[in-house]
This record gives C-alpha cells, sequence and structure tokens, in this order.
C-alpha cells in the first residue's frame, strides 16, 4: 500500500511506521559508515532502544518522521526528519539518512532531500528549513547547496568524527528562495 505524503520520480515519503523498526534499519544504525555524519552515530543501537524512540517521538506535534521508500521496489531505503519543527516561528531543521547503501550515489538522498523541503513548506506551511553538515562531507554540501541551500555561518570544530575534529556548515532555505528557483510544484497525493 503506497501510503504517500509526496511522490518523486525514484522516491515518495510516507510517515515511519512502527513495522518500519526492523533488523534492516536496526542494521543501518549500527553501520559506523551509515552514520558517520549522524548524531546518533556514537551510540550502540538495540531493537528495544529503537523502539523506545520511535514511541516517544511518534506523533509528537514538533517532529515530522518520513520514511523514503524506493517507487520501484517498495523498499524503505533510509529516512527524513523535521525535527524540532517550531510552529510559532515557521521553522523546522531536517535531517536524513540513506540506510542502503546499493542506493548511495544515486540520487535518492537529493531527491528526498528535495521532497522534504517542499513538505515542508508547501503542506507544513514553514518559512525556513535549517540544516547542519559537517564541511568534510562534499557530496551532501554540494546536494544542499544545489537545492538552494545557503551557508548561514560555521560551528568551528563542532563534532568529533573518527578522533578528529570537524567544522559544521550550518544552512538555511527560505520558502521564498525555494519558490524562487522552483518553478514546477510537484502535488502531493
Amino acid at each position: 500500500m503506497n501510503s504517500a505524503l509526496i511522490t518523486g520520480e525514484k522516491v515518495y515519503l510516507r510517515q515511519l511506521d512502527r513495522s518500519d523498526l526492523n533488523e534492516t534499519y536496526l542494521g543501518w544504525l549500527n553501520d559506523s559508515e551509515v552514520t558517520r555524519y549522524l548524531e546518533s552515530r556514537s551510540s550502540p543501537y538495540t531493537k528495544s532502544k529503537l523502539k523506545n524512540y520511535y514511541d516517544q517521538h511518534h506523533g509528537a506535534q514538533d517532529i515530522r518522521f518520513l520514511a523514503i521508500v524506493e517507487i520501484n521496489s517498495g523498499l524503505h531505503i533510509g529516512n527524513v526528519k523535521l525535527e524540532p519543527i517550531n510552529w510559532t516561528h515557521q521553522t523546522a531543521v531536517f535531517g536524513i539518512l540513506i540506510g542502503e547503501k546499493s542506493k548511495w550515489g544515486k540520487g535518492y538522498g537529493t531527491e528526498a532531500t528535495k521532497l522534504a523541503v517542499e513538505y515542508a513548506f508547501e503542506h507544513l506551511n514553514l518559512r525556513k528549513v535549517s540544516l547542519g553538515v559537517v564541511t568534510t562531507n562534499i557530496a551532501a554540501v554540494k546536494t544542499y547547496e544545489k537545492l538552494g541551500f545557503v551557508t548561514e555561518g560555521t560551528k568551528r570544530q563542532e563534532v568529533i568524527i573518527c578522533d578528529k575534529l570537524e567544522d559544521v556548515f550550518w544552512m538555511g532555505l527560505l520558502r521564498n528562495e525555494y519558490q524562487a528557483t522552483n518553478t514546477e510544484t510537484r502535488k502531493a497525493p
């Protein structure tokens, strides 16, 4: 069953469901290559910890946690989230995880990011989406710039990755900037 909130050419986004919390998902979270640039990379996950996190956050008003599903196969390949959402200021912080390594470098992350941003602006009526990205994650930085995100600042020595201090770009995209660069608007099903 396709319960898409928004659909692209390769993937669609739908609500993350408790049934998604399976061994495959757990494997992503415990794979250091998959989580290299994530805040959650330092702590091992168990099925119990994953389900507790889901139960604590599912249905919360200040989060949208969405599964990325490949259209052709129906395979859950990763997640995007908007958290926290500040409804007063109409802002959200974006995060993404492509867990299926076979999908890396094939445009799935770019499309999922674009869909999440469109969902934030067109369906949640937010006015700004922000994100943090490690400066050495060049592919991600280029993707965000391609989608219109602007570097608003650099958090120096913000994270430790592989025992090395790394800087983080703080990037943002305003709804009016997004609308100016996206002439065709995709409709949610």
